[in-house]
């Protein structure tokens, strides 16, 4: 028997599919569903506005609003919905997608694709999931006071709200991410902390939930938390095939840091250490310890520690850990180079040490980045 949110006990009684429609779209999803009458699910087949929000209300589907900004990326948009209606086809007609802009006019994504939407943000309804879609325009959209009204409004009324790669801008500058945990790019960490510090920023994780709040960090990432939701909603076996289907890892190993290129800390700093960093690169099999590295610049080490992370905002001993750790993904991209040669190559004393500060750094073996990353040819 179809069903239909919580309705009041005259709707046995309904033959009008416009109320049928009117007490639908009044229902929050998170309201109880109950049984109607046959007939009346027969007569709501002959709506021609919204039809198909009706029938997919009739069959429990949830569904998810992408929120667009001028200057989208695409990626952020296409592989999360591929995620979601590949799970559809597996469960039958499990999502139904919608896409959402300020306005009806066309958006324009950062690589020039248009799309018109499906609805403006003031005719949008409220949605089961609301994810705000990344890209260089979400980075410094500033929406006018009734349109930060409208997105505040449907996301307090979603039971999930879901930001990619740099969506969560817009989340955290509408205060939704306050006291909550959240990921972006790797790229925007560093900025997305100093102007949004009541947020909790997760930097090695490729997606992040904190309640209904879901984030993930740079462009495909956010089909590893498409993935993440199908589990949660459909289960395992669903979100395996969707996985397959896409040609995807079910789960990724590790986080965003294999991906992510050189140090976070500004290495090309014109202060005291600038002629002691280059050194450092060019002798990372050398003993680079604080004694030797304090000698060098005429400190004590004591002094030497304490003005080096002043300068650069690290401890020396784990900014010499990075850059050894940087100069070993270069030379694990040669499918030829052995762990053992590299772990001496940029210093360290045996293969194990090299592994284990390899994992606590990138979050994956050296053998398994040499695997995925190796340049052939």
């Amino acid at each position: 028997m179809p069903l239909v949110p919580n309705p009041p006990r005259f709707l046995s009684d309904l033959t009008s599919a416009a109320n049928v429609l009117r007490l639908i779209r009044s229902a929050p999803y998170s309201t109880r569903l109950v049984a109607i009458p046959d007939g009346v699910a027969h007569n709501v087949g002959y709506l021609s506005l919204r039809q198909s929000q009706v029938i997919n209300y009739f069959r429990g589907m949830k569904r998810i609003s992408f929120f667009l900004p001028d200057g989208y990326q695409a990626l952020d948009l296409a592989g999360p919905m591929a995620v979601f209606s590949s799970a559809s086809d597996l469960s039958r007609d499990a999502y139904e997608l919608e896409t959402v802009g300020l306005s009806e006019r066309p958006i324009k994504s950062n690589a020039g694709l248009r799309i018109i939407p499906d609805l403006s943000l003031q005719s949008v309804e409220p949605t089961h999931t609301l994810v705000i879609v990344g890209g260089p325009g979400a980075l410094n959209l500033t929406p006018s006071a009734t349109e930060r009204q409208r997105l505040l409004d449907l996301a307090n009324s979603s039971q999930r709200v879901v930001s990619i790669c740099t969506g969560a801008f817009l989340a955290a500058e509408l205060g939704l991410f306050d006291g909550k945990a959240a990921t972006t790019h790797w790229r925007h960490q560093e900025e997305f902390q100093e102007r949004y510090p009541r947020t909790f920023v997760q930097p090695d994780r490729l997606y992040t939930s904190d309640g209904k709040f879901w984030s993930s960090a740079g462009v495909t990432a956010g089909i590893d938390l498409a993935l993440a939701l199908v589990r949660e909603d459909l289960g395992d076996a669903v979100a395996a095939g969707v996985a397959r289907q896409l040609v995807v890892y079910l789960h990724r190993e590790g986080g965003q840091n294999q991906y992510a290129e050189g140090l976070r800390v500004q290495l090309g700093t014109s202060g005291m250490f600038s002629e002691l960093l280059d050194w450092i690169r060019a002798n990372l099999p050398a003993d680079l310890s604080i004694s030797v590295l304090a000698a060098r610049l005429g400190m004590s080490e004591r002094h030497f520690q304490r003005q080096f992370k002043k300068e650069l905002g690290v401890p020396a001993t784990t900014l010499v850990e990075q850059l050894r750790i940087e100069h070993a993904q270069q030379l694990l991209k040669n499918p030829s180079t052995s762990i053992s040669s590299v772990s001496a190559a940029v210093g360290f004393n045996s293969p194990d040490s090299f592994r284990r500060a390899f994992e606590r750094v990138i979050g994956i073996s050296p053998s398994f980045y040499q695997n995925r990353f190796q340049e052939n040819g």
